[in-house]
């Protein structure tokens, strides 16, 4: 009986020895895999895309971010890394300590019910820098998108529905000073079976209507000349924007009247549209805009379009 206690427990023994070991090593591989991970850092990605930027109004490819951007951004995923908890429409504000940049971080399943970040950087002196990225597994960011503003026009971005079709596209517009004063707007529409996104429709002075699948604006330009427009988002997958009718003031009544056309012109005849004795109620967000030459002295080089146009 003792012999067997005995056994018992030096079998025990190599038991609870095997286990401890065993625990041990489990332990401290995963410090190894840690200390690994916290060494080597995030990891960055990025899809075959380009910056886009915005000179003369149009988008145009450039190069990547200065160096001192891309250490912003760095340091902004890093901070994604470490403070991102997984919840909805996540906020981080900063100011980095060798720039006087401020950067703006923005997380949340904002395509495809996925964890996407977006990227702001604002120096506040030359550049605006615009990126999107997927949070991927493994302290992974996958780079989506990439905009860079040459100047200090005020750039905002945003996500929301554009086209209607119950997907998430991705919005950055800026404005432009001066006598025009418009807002330059770029939608991203977003694919979630390719998880990338277009190249931009570009708008100005927009509102979208996701409900109807339209866009209402008014043009860039003078007040008088820019008319009122209205664009349709067509196609299987709602991604192609087709022009509707545009409405501009009647000159033979000093924009007492309205004249509403299929194509874009400038102070057109009565005989090219349909006569309106006012704005239509669904333009109303609009309205005021389109209005401002009412305000302004009257309808802007009427007499030297008329002479070009004999």
């Amino acid at each position: 009986m003792i012999n067997h206690c005995k056994t018992l427990f030096q079998n025990m023994k190599k038991f609870l020895y095997i286990t401890f070991t065993l625990l041990a090593l489990s332990a401290c591989k995963n410090t190894s895999t840690s200390d690994k991970q916290e060494k080597e850092g995030i990891t960055i990605l990025q899809d075959s895309i380009k910056t886009l930027t915005s000179s003369n109004f149009e988008n145009v490819v450039t190069d990547d971010p200065n160096p001192e951007l891309a250490a912003i951004v760095k340091d902004a995923l890093q901070k994604v890394d470490s403070l991102y908890k997984g919840e909805e429409n996540w906020l981080y504000t900063y100011f980095s300590q060798d720039s006087i940049a401020k950067t703006t971080i923005k997380a949340g399943k904002f395509f495809n019910n996925q964890p996407y970040v977006v990227v702001h950087i604002d120096d506040r002196i030359i550049e605006s820098l615009v990126e999107v990225y997927k949070i991927e597994k493994n302290r992974t960011f996958r780079k989506k998108l990439s905009y860079i503003q040459d100047f200090t026009y005020a750039v905002h971005d945003s996500v929301f529905d554009a086209n209607g079709d119950g997907i998430n596209d991705f919005n950055i517009d800026w404005w432009t000073t001066g006598a025009f004063g418009s807002s330059i707007i770029y939608i991203y529409l977003f694919d979630p079976k390719t998880e990338k996104f277009s190249t931009a429709y570009e708008f100005d002075n927009a509102t979208f209507y996701p409900k109807e699948k339209i866009i209402r604006g008014v043009e860039a330009g003078f007040g008088g000349i820019s008319g009122l427009y209205k664009m349709k988002w067509v196609g299987d997958k709602s991604d192609k924007a087709e022009d509707i009718e545009y409405i501009y003031p009647d000159y033979t009544t000093k924009g007492k009247t309205f004249i509403r056309t299929k194509t874009p012109s400038e102070y057109p005849e009565r005989k090219e549209g349909e006569l309106l004795k006012k704005v239509p109620e669904e333009y109303r967000d609009q309205k005021d805009w389109f209005l401002r030459y009412q305000e302004r002295g009257g309808l802007p080089f009427l007499e030297l379009i008329l002479k070009d146009r004999k």
